[in-house]
């Protein structure tokens, strides 16, 4: 969508913003080459050597040297040139110092190959000419073209990173200079960074320049010091059976051994280096050759003269499958700006979270420090393209949109900075009467919890729904799990305990109406198969909590919240969806959707989750119901809109009762999506949505807005950078798109570190909002968080898909022996199975049952 104007309403407020303008005093065409590194070798040329990392790199210096000629190149298969070069194609030979050594054929210490050099091949191939003059053009900015020129600079931005041996992620740069190294604990540290792109905006082009926190690298320390501390004990009390989990960390990560060559680490050996043997291949007196079985202890002993100081320790494999080759870990030192793949701790998430939070004005500091040191490391070569970078950062317009009054308890309330409370109030409206609950308890083994504390909780959960407005009987029954069980394996503990409901269910032959769960933590194993059954199979409304023995008012506020959604009520309403006021939505039959894709960590194969929430009770857009299916693992993209969108619809239409319809419009907010899929997502899930309507006959006025979280743009408000700025402050001007229909809003109250507002692309809209409607009825949205008595930083239905798609990520089980049937017979040796994940039971399904 073009952007039809700019929006009016609101407070203006002046902002400062990091993003730095960028200027072209001329244009010039560079020449774009793609480039092919091959590895020629001085022996085997089937033997496969570890090559360190970055050497396509270093190639590219030494081609760089030879051609005399500017050059950037992308670190993968992409190169800039200043000008031509003289040729369109070709292939030349480069000689690089060998820096890796690599395994030898033994299973003893690695050897040095008998060359001192490796050689490659490459290959250079004219590609197009990129014409870095369209960047000087305001109007050209949203162009393709434009996009390649753009490329061009961040491209030159990394390789000036990569010189300097920062740790690159994607445009993010981070390195041990950037900033404090911190400990995280468990082995690792943080890094400081800064991220840096090139975008275009309204202003013209400008450089969007942040600090990304941190990342996680391992400490650089020999083996056995991190596996110490990883595990929390000392390096000569390492365990046999800690190597498992080692080797999930360790796999893949390059040491440094004795002979100063470089290795990655494959596993650990089976045996301790005093009894671990191998077979020496050795020259005997007569010249033939025989192997001779020693230890890896009596090898280092008398090949080197070193006396091992933890003989006890399982060597590091820094060789293959076929072909071990054993380094004492005392031995193998990691090198530094290795990043930790692997999932933190809750400590460590902690101990994180708590470094990388900063305050406005520290964060500008930060942002204006790393400018510095950009400006600095890059200076000539941006001055080599025309390219100028202001070093201050800009100066934007924006507005403050009025706060929405929210309707709760008998009364119209205006919200003051983003958040509210029911201290005084009730809810808008209390679900129907609970008359027949169960109370259970999963117990812990320390400081159990008694029957009497059990009770004690529910009956203030009782009192504190009666004073939010819900009729809420005494519970029927309360059982509370022998502490003994609690060693038991999750779904067995379940098991047990349903039983046991049955058997003393006070009402024989009728289900509860609602059951409340009290687990020991919320990372109770329980959890997962408490609610796969009650969901799946019962379908039985419930709510798990993990209370402290004394819950306060405000946690138990929190819990009522919940529980009047997930039953049908509502805790807030906007008094504009009361009085049907809402513009676009009151006037014409409107449904909401929100969109997403949840996926497993960054290194796992993990079945990746989609799900899609609709709102069904117009004109009110409170209440949502979810529909949720597994898809291939890491594909963002929708695999099955039609069956997830027509049940929907279809509950939409039954909702209403029997002169129910379809809805006459529709309002699709997407989530986790980068502007370079924005294309699929027009002609692949917007035409599914198109399709899936007109095969129920309808053919409803769709809007499409993209939402993303995941930028680098943040707003300070001048001359209070120590403030956040305030809940609806949005900017539609000066760093928006210079063509598109875009915005950014910061609809939330920023309590700790610097407010993150999330920007919204219109991409494609047939409802017809103005920019004030969409801009307004987005940030009223963020106010009908049910879970929340403050603002929300993206809208509700995007909230709820995510929690949607996290709460069914529970019941998926690779092996299908819990959680149902799987749609496809590989094995595990292949790629992973996607499970089919088993339905809600009809009484669940279209409740809030995420929340």
């Amino acid at each position: 969508m073009r952007r039809p104007g700019y929006g009016q309403q609101g407070t203006p407020v002046r902002l400062t913003c990091n993003h730095f303008a960028v200027t072209l005093s001329r244009g010039m065409d560079v020449a774009q080459y793609n480039v092919s590194v091959k590895i020629s070798y001085a022996d085997d040329p089937n033997d496969k050597v570890l090559v360190e990392k970055g050497a396509n790199r270093r190639v590219m210096d030494k081609v760089r040297a030879e051609l005399e000629k500017k050059l950037i190149f992308d670190g993968e298969n992409t190169a800039y040139v200043l000008g031509d070069l003289s040729f369109g194609d070709k292939e030349m030979e480069v000689t690089l110092d060998k820096a890796m050594g690599a395994s030898s054929s033994s299973g003893g210490p690695a050897k040095k190959r008998r060359a001192d050099a490796s050689s490659y091949k490459v290959r250079i191939k004219f590609s197009t000419k990129v014409d870095l003059g369209i960047l000087m053009r305001k109007e050209d900015l949203h162009l393709s073209r434009a996009q390649d020129a753009l490329r061009v600079l961040d491209v030159l931005v990394r390789e000036q990173a990569a010189r300097r041996e920062y740790v690159l992620l994607r445009e993010s740069y981070f390195h041990q200079s950037l900033g404090p190294v911190k400990d995280v604990g468990e082995g690792v540290e943080s890094w400081s960074g800064y991220h840096a792109s090139f975008r275009p905006c309204s202003l013209g082009l400008s450089l969007n320049l942040a600090d990304p926190s941190t990342t996680i690298v391992i400490k650089p320390q020999l083996v056995h010091e991190f596996l110490a501390e990883y595990f929390d004990t000392s390096p000569g009390s390492i365990r046999a059976d800690h190597l498992t989990r080692a080797k999930r960390v360790l796999k893949g990560i390059v040491v440094q051994v004795y002979t100063k060559t470089r290795h990655k680490i494959f596993g650990f050996s089976d045996e301790p280096a005093s009894s671990q043997r191998f077979e020496l291949k050795e020259k005997g007196a007569d010249g033939t050759f025989r192997l001779n079985s020693t230890t890896v202890l009596q090898y280092y002993q008398a090949r080197y003269n070193e006396t091992l100081q933890f003989p006890n320790l399982h060597c590091v494999n820094v060789g293959k499958a076929t072909r071990a080759v054993y380094v004492p870990m005392e031995f193998c030192s990691i090198l530094p700006g290795q990043r930790y793949k692997r999932k933190l701790s809750g400590n460590q998430i902690r101990r994180h979270l708590d470094q990388a939070r900063l305050l406005p004005s520290d964060r500008a500091n930060v942002i204006n420090s790393g400018i510095t040191q950009l400006l600095s490391n890059s200076s000539v070569e941006l001055q080599s393209l025309n390219v100028k970078v202001d070093s201050k950062m800009m100066s934007v317009q924006g507005r403050v949109l009025p706060a929405p009054l929210l309707k709760f308890g008998h009364r119209d309330v205006p919200v003051q900075g983003g958040r509210w409370n029911y201290n005084r109030d009730t809810v808008a409206r209390a679900a129907l009467p609970v008359k027949e609950w169960i109370v259970v308890c999963f117990n812990r083994k320390k400081n159990p919890f008694s029957h009497q504390d059990v009770s004690r909780i529910a009956n203030q959960l009782k009192e504190c729904c009666v004073q939010k407005g819900m009729a809420v009987e005494n519970p029927g029954l309360v059982l509370v799990e022998d502490p003994s069980f609690s060693e038991h394996p999750g779904w067995e503990r379940v098991d047990m305990m349903v039983a046991k409901m049955r058997k003393n269910n006070p009402n024989p032959g009728r289900r509860p109406g609602f059951v409340l769960c009290l687990l020991p933590s919320k990372e109770s194993d329980a959890y997962a198969p408490f609610k796969r059954l009650f969901l799946t199979k019962e379908g039985i409304p419930n709510q798990c909590i993990a209370p402290q023995r004394n819950p306060n008012n405000q946690y138990l506020t929190n819990v009522v919240l919940k529980m009047n959604a997930k039953l049908g009520g509502y805790n807030t309403v906007l008094t504009s969806e009361f009085k049907k006021e809402l513009p676009k939505l009151s006037y014409a039959q409107t449904m909401i959707l929100g969109m997403d894709v949840s996926h497993g960590s960054p290194f796992s194969h993990t079945p990746s989750v989609a799900a899609m929430v609709g709102s069904f009770d117009w004109p009110r857009i409170t209440r949502y119901s979810a529909r949720v299916m597994a898809q291939s693992a890491k594909q963002e993209a929708f695999a099955n809109i039609p069956s997830m969108l027509e049940s929907l619809l279809k509950n939409f239409k039954n909702f209403q009762g029997e002169k129910g319809c379809y809805p006459q419009q529709l309002i699709v907010f997407r989530d986790g999506v980068s502007e370079s899929q924005f294309e699929s997502v027009l002609t692949g899930e917007l035409q599914d949505i198109i399709k899936t309507c007109e095969g129920l006959g309808i053919r409803p006025k769709i809007t499409l807005v993209v939402a993303q979280k995941r930028h680098h743009t943040r707003f300070l408000p001048v001359g209070q950078q120590k403030k956040n700025v305030e809940p609806g402050t949005v900017v539609d001007r000066d760093v928006a798109h210079p063509t598109n229909f875009d915005f950014f809003l910061c609809s939330h109250f920023g309590m700790l570190g610097t407010s993150r507002p999330t920007h919204y692309i219109v991409l494609y809209d047939e409802i017809g909002f103005r920019p004030d409607e969409i801009q307004m009825t987005i940030n009223n949205l963020c106010y009908t968080y049910v879970k929340s008595t403050t603002a929300v930083s993206v809208v509700a239905p995007i909230n709820y898909a995510h929690l949607a798609a996290k709460k069914m990520k529970n019941f998926m089980s690779l092996d299908g022996s819990e959680t149902g049937s799987l749609s496809s017979a590989a094995t595990r040796e292949s790629a992973p199975p996607v499970p089919v994940l088993p339905e809600l039971q009809g009484n669940v399904a279209n409740t809030m049952f995420f929340v």
